[in-house]
């Protein structure tokens, strides 16, 4: 038997399996579209999402049911433009300096004889810059003897915090700042130095650092005891490269949102799986908001544990299907207006009315969201994004909803997401992490500066003090805890100002 003859002998598909087939194609053609156009909105496009006008979605995708609402749009009013001499910008907290510019004694003599009196004057303001300086300290420490006795003496030096190291605090400190708070790589840095006439290698930086660092790892210790104590969570996780293992690591963010004990403590681990968080948080108890990572659900499962949901996600992959222009654009559209709706009722109501606020004002509101959704999901699931913003949604809707139950629980986990911000801004300028030893120091710097932001303290002036502090932390003279930022005695930084 030849080959042609085998070949007319195949099964050939019926015509419902065409049909099947081609409604396949159709949906993978759909879903292609989606997220080529997904990612070139979030290539090229804007990175508010903020919802666009309904008329830039006139295209072929969209069912004749998914109208937008008419929305009036408020008349165009003229901004006023703001000066362009600089006067808002507030000079009051920097040092003065005045010229004065005087006339001579002969030019205050009048061509007619009379001598000229002071009537006024007028002033300009310029903002200079000074360089930074470097400059050498150098500690003499003199000898002296007694010929007679041979007796010996020596003056001493006092007590240096960072031991031998050639920088000093506040060198240290400044390296410290512009790595992990201004994100600039040491190499960067050190190219900066030269300019200063001084070669100091990037590696050397790297070693003053970690050296520094490691002195102050028992507040590291101190703010993973705050974990535990602590009774209001948000956590979120974000890569990062871990050269010395060659793959990709994870830093964890947990952010403390109590009033008296806000803090945000990293951490660097090998990994995203659910032994990470159950290590640090073991016997937790509490408010714990996350996103719905599944890394979570032995917490979910703990009835000591609340776990709210975050609806800034929920709302994410709604936007997702806006940007994207797939079917079911416009009730995409209405679930995030009513989202934003919820996000406006908190904003507006103070601690005291805002539970109750929530419940007259709030529940409305997710019950409508919650008919939408529904109905989206009486036929079948759609595919592409609004199946996934739907079933995000749905199976996350028994933790997004208990913000109506307890007024401390946030609408999102916005906070902790902003401080990962930080982490993801330093990563793209010095690509990864050398080890996971290093990433501890890592974690401890970037703790200790965003903890500094979140409670109104100058990082600067926190970190001069404290890494003054190491000796007397290394002989336990100190309680670590009453070091960290959110309940350091302010009173003690202002000798560093």
């Amino acid at each position: 038997m030849n080959e042609s003859t085998c070949q007319h002998k195949k099964k050939q598909p019926t015509y419902d399996e065409l049909l099947a087939i081609n409604e396949q194609l159709k949906e993978e053609v759909q879903w292609l579209k989606e997220q080529f156009q997904l990612s070139q909105v979030n290539r090229f496009g804007s990175s508010s999402e903020s919802l666009p006008q309904a008329s830039l979605f006139g295209d072929d995708t969209t069912a004749e049911d998914d109208v937008l609402e008419e929305q009036a749009i408020p008349a165009h009013k003229r901004q006023k433009r703001k000066p362009k001499n600089g006067r808002n910008i507030d000079v009051s907290k920097l040092e003065r300096e005045i010229i004065e510019h005087d006339l001579s004694d002969q030019e205050k003599q009048c061509a007619c004889g009379c001598q000229m009196e002071l009537m006024g004057a007028d002033s300009t303001e310029k903002i200079d810059f000074i360089p930074p300086k470097l400059k050498v300290i150098e500690h003499v420490e003199y000898k002296y003897t007694c010929r007679a006795c041979q007796t010996l003496k020596q003056s001493k030096k006092p007590e240096q915090p960072l031991g031998k190291m050639m920088a000093t605090v506040a060198f240290l400190v400044e390296i410290v700042l512009k790595k992990f708070q201004h994100h600039l790589p040491y190499y960067r840095q050190s190219k900066i130095f030269k300019q200063s006439r001084i070669d100091i290698p990037d590696n050397t930086l790297a070693n003053w650092v970690m050296k520094g660092g490691d002195g102050l790892l028992i507040l590291y210790e101190a703010l993973v005891k705050e974990l535990k104590s602590t009774r209001r969570l948000q956590v979120d996780e974000s890569p990062i490269r871990v050269l010395s293992q060659d793959k990709k690591g994870y830093v964890w963010c947990y952010h403390s949102y109590e009033q008296d004990n806000r803090f945000f403590l990293y951490e660097i681990a090998s990994g995203r799986s659910a032994h990470v968080v159950n290590q640090a948080l073991d016997g937790y108890q509490g408010i714990l908001q996350t996103d719905g990572y599944s890394s979570y659900n032995a917490f979910r499962a703990d009835p000591n544990v609340i776990t709210p949901g975050c609806w800034a996600h929920a709302r994410r992959k709604f936007f997702d299907v806006v940007k994207s222009k797939s079917v079911g654009f416009a009730k995409a559209s209405k679930i995030i207006r009513l989202m934003d709706n919820l996000f406006d009722i908190d904003a507006q109501s103070n601690d005291t009315e805002r539970l109750a606020r929530r419940i007259k004002e709030s529940m409305p509101v997710v019950n409508e969201i919650k008919v939408i959704v529904d109905d989206c999901l009486l036929g079948p699931l759609p595919k592409g994004n609004m199946g996934k913003a739907l079933t995000y949604i749905t199976n996350q809707w028994p933790h997004l909803i208990l913000f109506l139950e307890h007024e401390s629980v946030e609408l999102s986990t916005n906070w902790v997401e902003n401080a990962i911000r930080p982490f993801a801004l330093g990563r793209k300028n010095w690509l990864f992490i050398n080890n996971l030893e290093t990433g501890k120091i890592t974690g401890l710097f970037y703790s200790l500066i965003q903890t500094c932001i979140a409670n109104q303290i100058e990082p600067r002036e926190y970190l001069t003090y404290v890494l003054n502090q190491i000796p007397r932390l290394r002989r336990n003279e100190m309680d670590a805890r009453s070091l960290l930022p959110q309940f350091i005695d302010p009173q003690l930084l202002a000798s560093t100002a």
